[in-house]
């Protein structure tokens, strides 16, 4: 009964909203991952047969396109960590690794692109640059989207090691087109707030885009991510707080009341 689940994240959005503004595309999004790791092993390897009735059901559940989308990032997710986990039988083509997204009607691809990025970074070894290869397979109006959510994933193993994620800006550079550097650079901020230590994970956002030597154009892209994220993650009054500690300028980036 989609009911349930629609009333759910409706609960969850009345409860939690004030503290945490996006906690309800979660419940989607959850929800997505929940109907595509199915349990009937007639399913397994067959990402058409897993992925096209969740599908149907994030449908029936979301109250509009933007919970649509969400709902679907959770089922592309859960395809995505079943490559790398080596999960419920899926095996990626490394030929031909999005082939999925491509075969997906439109309200649907930028969710496939988007959510299938972690299995991407796992193909490049865990490597931004390597990683950055496989953009070859997306279908250009979504290349940018893809970029920044290669980069953001690469930031939790940039993190993992140890490593800086300013270092990583060279790679962002070196894509030809100005606007994927631009997305690229976005992802590396929009990465450190969403793998850095929780609560604290807007400190070396605000910092990276602050202190990475970035021109003009690279802060602002970098500014609008991280605040973009710090406003749906937490509280309207934490949120201000926090960007009333950015440099006036990018201010407009918070809207501020």
């Amino acid at each position: 009964d989609v009911t349930l689940a629609r009333e759910f994240c409706r609960e969850v959005d009345k409860q939690l909203k004030d503290k945490s503004p996006s906690a309800a595309l979660a419940c989607y999004h959850g929800i997505g991952h929940g109907w595509t790791n199915v349990h009937d092993k007639a399913l397994w390897g067959n990402e058409r047969e897993m992925v096209y009735p969740a599908l149907e059901l994030c449908k029936k559940v979301a109250e509009n396109e933007h919970q649509l989308k969400i709902c679907a990032t959770g089922v592309f997710d859960s395809i995505s960590i079943g490559y790398y986990n080596q999960a419920y039988g899926l095996k990626v083509k490394k030929d031909d690794p999005l082939w999925l997204c491509r075969e997906q009607e439109p309200r649907f691809k930028e969710a496939c692109y988007m959510d299938m990025m972690p299995a991407i970074i796992w193909l490049g070894e865990y490597d931004l640059e390597k990683s950055l290869s496989f953009m070859r397979f997306v279908e250009e109006p979504y290349l940018q989207v893809s970029i920044e959510g290669l980069a953001e994933n690469s930031v939790r193993f940039i993190l993992a090691a140890h490593k800086n994620p300013q270092d990583y800006l060279s790679v962002c550079r070196k894509l030809k087109n100005p606007r994927q550097a631009i997305s690229c650079i976005r992802g590396l901020g929009s990465g450190v707030m969403q793998f850095g230590p929780p609560e604290k994970e807007y400190l070396e956002a605000v910092r990276f885009c602050s202190e990475a030597g970035l021109d003009e154009a690279e802060k602002g892209a970098c500014f609008e991510q991280v605040l973009t994220y710090v406003k749906s993650r937490y509280s309207k009054e934490k949120s201000q707080a926090i960007c009333l500690n950015v440099e006036e300028s990018y201010r407009n980036y918070c809207k501020l009341e």
